[in-house]
Formats: C-alpha cells, structure tokens, sequence
C-alpha cells in the first residue's frame, strides 16, 4: 500500500525542493525554520500539570529572543493557547510576526467542511493575526470521509485563512490515504507531519520518517522528552512525582508502552553519556532530535523557563555522527 503513491529514490530531490505551485509557499516558510519549535500544550492557570498563562508568555519572549524559536505550535483544544499567542503577538510589531511561523490545530470531530471552515477562521481570530502559517488536524477523523475533511482544508487555503495544511498523530497507511485523495481531486496537500518521536519510540516511527523523506514532507516531532520520562526525574519502580505529567495521565491514559525495565536500563547508560559529556540527561535527548536527519523541528514542551537549560544545553551540544549512533544504539 505505501508504494501506491510512486514515492521517490531517497537520492532524488524531495517534492519540498522543487519549484512547483504546490510547495512554494512551504519552501518560503522554511526558510525561517529553526531546529526547535515551542509547543504551547495546554495554557491553564488551573491545573498544575499544564502552562500557567504568565509563564508561557514568558516561554514565547525567551524561546523566540533568546533561543532562536520560530514555530509556535498552538491547537483549538489547547484551552487559552491561541489567545496567549495572540495577546503576545499584539506588543510585537509586524516585523517580529514576518521571522515567525504559527501553526493551530482542529481538534474536535467530526471535521466536516463546514466544521474545519468554521474552527479555523475562529482560531485565526483567538490568534488575531494575518494568517495560520500551517494548520493541522489534530488526529485521523475515522468517521469523516478524507475527502470532506481536506476540502474543507482547501477552502481555508483559497481564502487566504491559511498557508499550509498539516497531519498530526497519523500512521503510514492514513498518510498514504490523505496524501492520495487531496492529489486525486486537486485539493491542498499536506506538507507537514507531526507525531511523537524520542529515543524511546523512535523505533516505531521509523517507516512513518522514511515514507516523510520519500515524499518531502516535513516531519516535526512532539514530545522529544517522552513527557518528562528522558529527564532522568521517574524511576521504573518508584512511585511517580507528585504533580508530574505522567502521575496526572496514568489515572486517564495508563504510562505508555516504552515504560519498561529495558527502557529504564538504556536510559541509564544515557546518563552515564550525558555525564561523560558533561550536559544535561534531556539536554543531550534533546541534542539527539536536533540531529536526526529525518526530523524537521522539535517541539519543545516546557512549563516555565527553567525547563528551557536543557533546550541551551542542546544547542551547545555537537555530537559527532559516531556518538550520535552510540545514542541511537542504546535504545535499539
């Protein structure tokens, strides 16, 4: 099934390269790109496991100033996230919007075409900026027919409500699908996907990155950290830190299935690296996404700017290609 689409050699200049209608505004977006992107997560001054407001206003000052960030990632179901951006976007002047690229999600179902239609010109609005730079949906509709979805999506583009159209939270078989109807009947493909991926899935994403590779899609990466977990902060037999991440998502989610004695052992070895190299446990985790060819953008989750060490700590790390294998080796 992945070969119905024709993909290309490796060796062959991917679709984002090339001078076709279809890619050019993408192309002029990435020119901006950095290697890492903030992700807003949930903006809630209420619930202690997510982002209180003032701390991620502080977040985007820092990321985008002092980090070199600029994608912001936002989504309809991230609570006050949009109108963060947007009341931060307003002290900035149309300058500092031009060095950024802004991205939203629709998060609700069924996405219909009236539905993605109307959800994106509310968060465009919540944003109060010119355009969505890349808007994604949040995960595969398996209720709504691809081709109602993605007309939709089409829509926004030719009303100038957004650039370029993303996929988050996909597998090869719905990439294939979605990347088969929006060139069947002429609509705006997409040109991004994001889904997790971390020294402890990595494995598992891998024929998702090669198929991105193969068809020039810009593959960004969420939770490079694991939640927290490649912090070095849980213990595979130890009870979870009080209000971490991972201590709130067991009692709706359950811990994920890298959460194992295997995992745990090669996160040993990583510290024992990171010590070596003297940075930081995620620092050098982070590092690790930050030179992986087949990854775009990280997306980073931070709470508040002290989170944000292990982000300098990444930048300030060169890994030769020999330790970026001996990384890669220890969670293979």
């Amino acid at each position: 099934m992945l070969g119905s689409l024709g993909v290309t050699n490796y060796a062959q200049p991917c679709s984002v390269c090339r001078d076709d209608d279809s890619t050019i505004a993408l192309r002029d977006i990435l020119v901006k790109h950095s290697k890492f992107g903030l992700g807003s997560i949930v903006v809630d001054d209420e619930e202690t496991i997510w982002v209180k407001r003032r701390d991620f206003l502080r977040l985007l000052d820092v990321c985008t100033s002092e980090l070199g960030v600029r994608y912001l990632d936002s989504a309809q179901g991230y609570q006050k996230s949009e109108e963060a951006i947007g009341l931060w976007l307003q002290g900035k002047d149309k300058r500092y919007r031009e060095k950024l690229i802004i991205g939203s999600k629709v998060t609700r179902k069924p996405m219909d075409r009236e539905a993605v239609n109307r959800i994106g010109r509310e968060s465009l609005q919540k944003l109060d900026c010119d355009v969505i730079d890349i808007y994604w949906t949040h995960s595969y509709d398996s209720v709504t027919p691809v081709l109602e979805t993605y007309r939709g999506f089409n829509d926004l583009v030719e009303a100038e409500v957004i650039r370029e159209v993303g996929i988050c939270n996909v597998n090869p078989q719905q990439i294939v699908e979605i990347l088969s109807t929006c060139r069947k009947h002429g609509l705006r493909s997409p040109t991004c996907v994001q889904n997790e991926f971390n020294l402890l899935n990595f494995k598992a994403e891998q024929v998702t990155t090669r198929l991105c590779l193969n068809e020039g899609l810009n593959y960004m990466a969420f939770s490079p950290l694991a939640g927290g977990i490649l912090t070095g902060k849980y213990k595979f037999d130890g009870p979870l830190p009080a209000d971490s991440r991972w201590d709130a998502w067991q009692k709706t989610r359950g811990l994920p299935s890298y959460w194992n004695a295997q995992c745990f052992n090669s996160m040993a070895r990583l510290a024992e690296k990171s010590a070596e190299l003297g940075v930081s446990m995620a620092g050098l985790a982070l590092a690790w996404c930050k030179y992986r060819p087949d990854v775009s953008t990280t997306l980073l989750g931070p709470k508040h700017t002290g989170h944000l060490d292990a982000v300098r700590d990444a930048l300030n790390t060169l890994l030769t290609g020999a330790q970026l294998q001996e990384i890669t080796d220890m969670f293979s």
